[in-house]
């Protein structure tokens, strides 16, 4: 059969908080519990997260971004020249953020406790997995970002792109990376299968990422979502040359996923399967004849997940498409096992 085929199955981006975490964040914000107790809480529905992960047979993941409001905050507090801006909707999603309003020249502040955030979560995670496991970093793309920015001092799109790439994302990651070696950054970039976006403002994006991550050398993950990657597959093709980034495909959104994958004629790719934006709940035997197309394809690496982040779903229905995600990976490794 060739090479090995590897199916596995992540979690991306946010999980939402539960139910108890949110009363604590809801208790902490009247003034009536501490940081420490609400930095307790936290901790432990972390380890509450891991414990359920495991159980799933989910041992690539991120720390479910239970210190975060959304996927910009609160990474705008911690850069200067910046202030949180008017309510903005993400997407056609059911929440809303504080979009970063630029009054200055963008710059991290050197207190940003992002990378300490993940050191902590790493070493949860190494005591609830005995053995492998991948955590990732999730953290917005310097496209996106600019693309959601309020602008009034850059006045120009490229120039405020290179900004959040050199002056912010940059230095985070070097800072992420010394605190936790093994992570993978996770660059989340719907913008670039949005059609609201030009392609030559796509294309100094894609153009900032590759710097970024080739300057850092280490691999990442690029999530696509909420789009047609068809429309762009030109410019991420790009993004793959070295085979240190992973890209994600969004294959509830994307027309024709076979396609681009076809095209770009990758070994590896994520798939969003798990789709965010309902509650409708994922057929396990469509998800495997929906693998299987990809693995003719030649792809020797498929890892699945969610789409998007996960906040717009209530826990349960999060739950249970985790729980039917683990399984639809779990299947594959055993197919894998008795063929090999």
């Amino acid at each position: 059969m060739g090479s090995t085929l590897v199916v596995k199955a992540a979690l991306n981006g946010s999980f939402p908080r539960f139910f108890k975490l949110a009363k604590l964040y809801t208790r902490f914000s009247l003034g009536w519990i501490t940081y420490r107790t609400l930095e307790s809480g936290i901790r432990e529905y972390t380890r509450k997260l891991f414990e359920m992960l495991r159980g799933f047979g989910i041992r690539i993941f991120t720390d479910g971004m239970f210190r975060y409001d959304d996927l910009f905050n609160p990474l705008i507090q911690y850069v200067e020249g910046v202030e949180p801006g008017k309510l903005t909707r993400f997407f056609e999603c059911t929440f809303y953020f504080k979009a970063p309003l630029i009054k200055s020249r963008l710059r991290l502040k050197d207190n940003v406790p992002i990378p300490d955030w993940l050191h902590l979560s790493s070493v949860q995670a190494g005591e609830v997995f005995s053995d492998e496991y991948v955590i990732k970093q999730p953290l917005p793309g310097p496209l996106t970002l600019a693309t959601f920015s309020i602008d009034e001092y850059y006045h120009d799109m490229g120039r405020l792109i290179h900004a959040w790439c050199t002056e912010v994302l940059e230095p985070l990651i070097r800072m992420i990376l010394s605190k936790v070696p093994n992570a993978v950054i996770e660059l989340h970039e719907p913008v670039l299968v949005s059609k609201s976006i030009s392609r030559e403002v796509k294309r100094v994006g894609v153009s900032e990422v590759m710097e970024l991550l080739g300057s850092l050398g280490s691999p990442a993950w690029v999530m696509t979502y909420f789009g047609d990657l068809g429309d762009v597959v030109d410019l991420v093709g790009d993004l793959l040359t070295g085979g240190k980034v992973l890209l994600g495909v969004d294959y509830r959104s994307c027309k024709s996923p076979l396609a681009v994958i076809k095209e770009l004629g990758v070994r590896k790719v994520a798939l969003g399967m798990i789709d965010a934006r309902t509650t409708v709940l994922e057929k396990i035997l469509v998800m495997r004849d929906e693998i299987e197309e990809v693995l003719s394809l030649g792809v020797r690496e498929v890892y699945i997940g969610n789409n998007a982040p996960l906040d717009p779903l209530p826990e349960v229905i999060a739950v249970r498409k985790l729980r039917r995600l683990g399984r639809t990976a779990r299947g594959f490794a055993l197919l894998t096992r008795l063929i090999g």
